[in-house]
């Protein structure tokens, strides 16, 4: 079966709804499964060295202001990267400046 990529890079939510959508989000992610085995919901980082990219870029998020309300760069084991949810930057780090060009 062929891989197949998919991510969500940025999601804006207005304030009048952003809390009530951030619990549905994490409760949604909270059930995500992620491995190779049946009932994964999706897989490992293709590549080995993305997770010491991930990580580093969730801890400047952080580092410049960012919420991690379902955790942060610690959900980065292996090439196993769990959901993580960054929430408002008051001084978007480096990381939410950019585009991505590779998966997580």
């Amino acid at each position: 079966m062929p891989a197949r990529l998919c991510w969500v890079e940025r999601i804006y939510v207005h304030q009048a709804v952003s809390e009530r959508f951030l619990d549905a989000l994490a409760r949604r992610l909270r059930t995500v499964r992620v491995g190779t085995e049946p009932g994964s919901t999706y897989g490992p980082m293709a590549l080995p060295s993305q997770a010491t990219v991930v990580a580093e870029q969730v801890r400047q998020a952080i580092e410049h202001g960012a919420g991690a309300p379902l955790g942060g760069a610690e959900r980065v084991r292996g090439r196993i990267g769990e959901p993580i949810i960054l929430v408002t930057p008051t001084n978007p780090a480096p990381r939410c400046k950019r585009k991505r060009s590779a998966p997580w």
